[in-house]
């Protein structure tokens, strides 16, 4: 099934860079620069996985998550009593 998997993937990527020789150019340069820094494009790729997960994220740092998460609970927001008791007077 692997191998299978493999060679699908492999075809695919054959018949795109056919028919998008530009991509395919990208493709060979990008994978030069790799083989040539690999540390850099390490660090690179790290930076890039950091921004994201703090735009993701909202910048919040891990205590301001943990207080946000007490506060709201598993289940989001406290709902006051009046709330709990107007949700069970509403049919379903």
């Amino acid at each position: 099934m692997t191998q299978s998997a493999y060679e699908q993937g492999r075809r695919i990527a054959q018949r795109t860079g056919e028919r998008y020789p530009q991509a395919r150019h990208y493709l060979e340069r990008g994978t030069q620069a790799v083989s040539e820094a690999p540390l850099v494009s390490l660090l690179a790729v790290g930076a890039v996985g950091f921004a994201l997960a703090w735009m993701l994220g909202g910048g919040q740092s891990r205590s301001e998550g943990r207080s946000s998460y007490r506060a709201k609970g598993p289940q989001g927001p406290r709902r006051s009593a009046h709330r709990k008791a107007a949700d069970r007077e509403r049919p379903c």
